[in-house]
């Protein structure tokens, strides 16, 4: 399709009254500027040039470098979150084995067999340290 100067002049009108005769001189050269930065590109890319000089390559390691950082404190915070939930985590589950194992020593405190020489007892003690060996690994 070709544009000849009928069109160029219905084109022109439009603008004109679209965005008005004063805004005509800042469209035309935005335009200009657009279309001139165009052609340096495909001259640049003709040629072989490259398009990223050295100091856009610098700004852009040190972008990443930011992010990575930021990255890295994020995360640093989050594995801080984590352990701090888990140490909550097993110290309520310390807190509900105990009271349970009270229950049972309770239970066979109230029974008709002494606590003292009970093997059952034995059983739950060592059980009850051998757990709380355990979390204390965990936590530490």
């Amino acid at each position: 399709m070709k544009l000849g100067i009928p069109e160029i002049i219905v084109i022109l009108i439009l603008v004109a009254v679209l965005f008005g005769t004063n805004k005509m001189p800042q469209i035309a050269k935005s335009i200009g500027n657009a279309i001139g930065a165009f052609r340096n590109g495909m001259s640049k890319a003709q040629k072989g040039e490259e398009l990223f000089t050295e100091a856009d390559g610098e700004k852009l390691k040190e972008t990443a470098g930011e992010a990575v950082s930021s990255m890295k404190d994020n995360a640093a915070a989050a594995a801080e979150n984590a352990v701090q939930n888990v140490s909550s985590a097993v110290s309520i589950a310390k807190e509900k084995a105990e009271e349970r194992i009270e229950a049972v020593k309770g239970f066979y405190n109230d029974s008709d067999t002494p606590a003292d020489t009970a093997p059952e007892n034995e059983k739950v003690d060592s059980a009850f340290e051998e757990e709380s060996r355990d979390k204390q690994a965990v936590q530490i």
